[in-house]
Order: C-alpha cells, then sequence, then structure tokens
C-alpha cells in the first residue's frame, strides 16, 4: 500500500501526482492523519477526519475517476487490509 499524507497536499504537486497516478488504485487507502498535516485548503488549521474527502477528491481527479468510484475502491482496501 502507498500511504502519503494529505500533506501530501503536495498530493497536489505534479510530482506528487504523477507518484499516485502510477500507482494501481487496489494499493490505495485515504486518511487524514489527524489532528496535524490538514490539506489545502485548510493548512495550519487542526485536521478532521471529515477533510479525508478532500484527499479521495485530488486522488479522483489524478486518476480521471468520478470520485464515488475512488470511494468505492478505497473503501474495499480498506475493509481487505484491516479485515473488516
Amino acid at each position: 500500500m502507498i500511504r502519503r499524507p494529505p500533506r501530501s497536499t503536495p498530493l497536489y504537486s505534479s510530482a506528487a501526482s504523477d507518484v499516485y497516478k502510477r500507482q494501481p488504485l487496489n494499493r490505495i487507502l485515504v486518511e487524514t492523519d489527524c489532528p496535524y498535516l490538514s490539506p489545502d485548503p485548510y493548512r495550519g488549521k487542526t485536521n478532521e477526519p471529515s477533510r479525508v474527502r478532500l484527499v479521495a477528491e485530488k486522488l479522483a481527479e489524478i486518476h480521471s475517476l468520478p470520485f464515488e468510484k475512488i470511494v468505492d475502491i478505497t473503501s474495499a482496501n480498506a475493509t481487505d487490509i484491516f479485515q473488516l
């Protein structure tokens, strides 16, 4: 699994985007790294779990997929890895 916290809001950088684009989606999870490393546009503020959506939205953009597809894939990945 690839893990890069949303401070990878240089997930918003082209270099980080290229790394994510090359990763198979079945190897990616999303998380917020609470309470630190809040993604843009909340940089410098305390992070919260609801902001995980911003990470998933960015992954959807990078992979040119609908947000809902990223949610389905990363949810299945979490279910598999954590045996939920």
